[in-house]
């Protein structure tokens, strides 16, 4: 079809139109692909965070002679130790007030039991209900399955997860100079050429 015999407002909705298509299947396509990779994006933002914070310590110690390999990984391992006392502490602090937890659990759980035998219940309504559940005992083992399955890879999620950015932590910490300094020249370079075919 000719562009002349098509009114030009029809072509400009035409047009957007196409557009706002391209953009939401661009939108789509990103979700896809953050929710096929979602356990890659949050190491790797936890691992540079950490290296920013954690960089200055390997420069110190580059600067007393330690090679920034063993200087990243002697901050890894502190770092390391420093959460496993933290966590430690906070189970020491759960185990030490555990005994009063489970008292005051029991005692709610008590009072729950009183509250529910204080009920005006019809007791045939109470049997129905108790076979109901019994009965639907097969429908809850089989639920169990997939939970276990998902729990399962969320666990190894977890442990992909983790290693993952440890080593992005590790290489940052090693050489999260270097490479900054190597992209900063290359966009540099491409600038300058950039520039130099404009003019």
């Amino acid at each position: 079809m000719d562009d002349d015999l098509l009114p030009r407002w029809l072509r400009r909705w035409g047009t957007g139109a196409w557009l706002v298509l391209g953009i939401l299947i661009v939108i789509g396509l990103v979700g896809v692909a953050v929710s096929v990779t979602r356990t890659v994006p949050v190491p790797l933002i936890l691992g540079a965070y950490f290296a920013v914070v954690l960089h200055p310590i390997v420069d110190a110690l580059a600067g007393r002679n330690v090679p920034r390999g063993l200087g990243a990984l002697a901050v890894i391992v502190g770092l390391f130790a420093a959460l496993f006392a933290v966590g430690a502490l906070i189970g020491a602090t759960i185990a030490d007030e555990w005994p009063d937890l489970r008292a005051n659990i029991d005692t709610t759980v008590d009072a729950v039991r009183e509250w529910v035998d204080d009920l005006p219940l019809d007791g045939d309504l109470v049997d129905r209900f108790d076979q109901g559940a019994g009965s639907s005992g097969g429908f809850a083992l089989d639920g169990i399955g997939p939970r276990v399955a998902s729990a399962a890879s969320s666990v190894a999620g977890l442990i992909a997860g983790a290693f993952l950015g440890v080593i992005v932590l590790f290489y940052l910490l090693k050489d999260g100079r270097s490479i900054s300094e190597r992209l900063t020249t290359v966009a540099q370079d491409r600038g300058r050429d950039d520039v130099d075919e404009l003019l």
